[in-house]
């Protein structure tokens, strides 16, 4: 079956596709967004189990005050108030300080990346530290980059690896929820411009015509000038969609080397509060030896992990929204076995609490509620944000290139904020506007 032509299919409903949709419908563009889920937002969504709404995933302004959103909230360009604190004035780093200028100074003059591991090991051989202090120079790199990394140490880029130190601007946590910043951005589309639970396929090129076929899971068939497409890297990278002709070998290879990243949220509701209220969050970093440095390059599916052996970072809800609830990330690969076993949450975690809070684990009470994302196991995302290693940044100046009249977008294809919403919400902007170049010829 057959729809109507519009001049821009755009493949997903994240903040990208939405995005471009609107800046196209602005400019006498027509566009139709093709959602496989059955809501729109991606992974800009919320929980509403517990007694506040949290985001389960974007939950921050990244790099203010160099940050579109964030700038559409202070120029109150939204119908609706977006509320947000800045939750950084009183962090808790649960280690040892070290100082980390001289190694970070050490990668940035290495002529080629690799990964974090490699870069540590290598600087290690220049230094003369004992043993102690190794490992607490190991668990300080780590511990300062495997969340923003969305990956263990062991994958993610070393020249990427930014340190705190270094980050230009601040990070503001959104209270009202990203979710909310989707629904108003998607309030500019009509609503038939949406079609929900319409998973795409096949992207054909019609060489005759040099329009494009869009087949759908359901049998329905759309044809366009343009395609968009904003998945995720991980559902490109596992080919559920396909491509005639295939993409070009340099897209195609590519895929083969990036990885999606994982960053998994445990949100633990309490009926008192255990901590510090007056603690933004807490860094809590992993026992690492040298010699057991690759022990999570490749998890084992038997494998029962220690609470001491990665990177964790907990948030204070109380603070924040006066809610009594903590919200742990940790990154790859423990959260892709936190989100296969929620059921061990618990008991993986409540050590860390008894760290934050100095109580014995016998005093802390159990959670009343609990919720872990889903994000590895969701077939719309696998995984959730796009892991930054040493073979990226060719794969994202290729995104950019596009192939022809097929575009992409979505956070692993920003070359200005990757794994962030506003890298996202950019990607859309920049897509539309290539396409509305190519119509308008300006």
């Amino acid at each position: 079956m057959s729809q109507p032509n519009p001049n821009v299919i755009i493949v997903g409903a994240g903040i990208s596709g939405i995005k471009a949709a609107v800046d196209l419908k602005s400019n006498g563009v027509n566009a139709l967004i093709l959602e496989g889920r059955d809501r729109i937002g991606g992974r800009l969504v919320a929980t509403h189990e517990t007694s506040v709404s949290l985001d389960l995933g974007a939950s921050w302004f990244h790099r203010v005050p160099d940050n579109v959103l964030y700038e559409k909230v202070i120029n109150k360009e939204y119908k609706s108030p977006v509320e947000f604190t800045f939750d950084d004035s009183n962090v808790k780093i649960m280690a040892k300080p070290v100082d980390l200028l001289p190694f970070w100074q050490f990668v940035k003059s290495q002529p080629q990346d690799d990964t974090l591991r490699n870069f540590v090991y290598k600087y290690l051989q220049t230094t003369k530290l004992n043993e102690v202090d190794t490992q607490d120079f190991i668990k300080f790199v780590r511990g300062t980059s495997e969340i923003g990394g969305a990956g263990n140490w062991c994958y993610i880029s070393g020249k990427n690896a930014v340190p705190p130190s270094e980050t230009q601007g601040r990070d503001a946590f959104v209270t009202s929820t990203y979710a909310q910043i989707l629904q108003q951005e998607a309030s500019y589309l009509d609503p038939f411009q949406i079609i929900t639970s319409s998973k795409v396929t096949e992207i054909i090129k019609n060489t005759a015509s040099s329009t494009y076929t869009v087949k759908t899971s359901s049998g329905v068939t759309y044809s366009a000038d343009f395609v968009i497409v904003t998945v995720p890297l991980g559902v490109l990278k596992s080919d559920d969609i396909s491509f005639t002709p295939p993409l070009p070998t340099s897209i195609s290879s590519q895929l083969n080397k990036v990885q999606m990243g994982n960053i998994a949220k445990v949100i633990f509701e309490f009926e008192t509060v255990f901590w510090d209220e007056t603690v933004d969050k807490w860094l809590l970093f992993p026992e690492t030896h040298p010699e057991e440095g690759n022990k999570f390059g490749h998890l084992p599916l038997e494998y029962e992990p220690s609470s001491s052996e990665f990177t964790a970072l907990v948030c204070n809800i109380f603070k924040s929204k006066s809610a009594k609830i903590l919200v742990t990330l940790v990154s790859a690969p423990i959260a892709i076995y936190l989100e296969a076993h929620p059921q061990e949450a618990w008991n993986l975690l409540k050590p860390m609490y008894s760290q934050i809070s100095a109580c014995d684990e016998s005093e802390i009470p159990k959670p009343v509620k609990q919720v872990v994302t889903s994000w590895s196991l969701d077939p719309f995302s696998k995984g959730s944000v796009s892991a930054t290693g040493p073979e990226d940044i060719p794969l994202i100046k290729e995104f950019i290139q596009g192939v022809g009249n097929l575009r992409f977008a979505g956070e692993h294809t920003s070359d200005v904020a990757r794994t962030q919403a506003h890298g996202a919400y950019l990607t859309g902007q920049r897509e539309a506007s290539f396409i509305i170049r190519d119509i308008y010829k300006c």
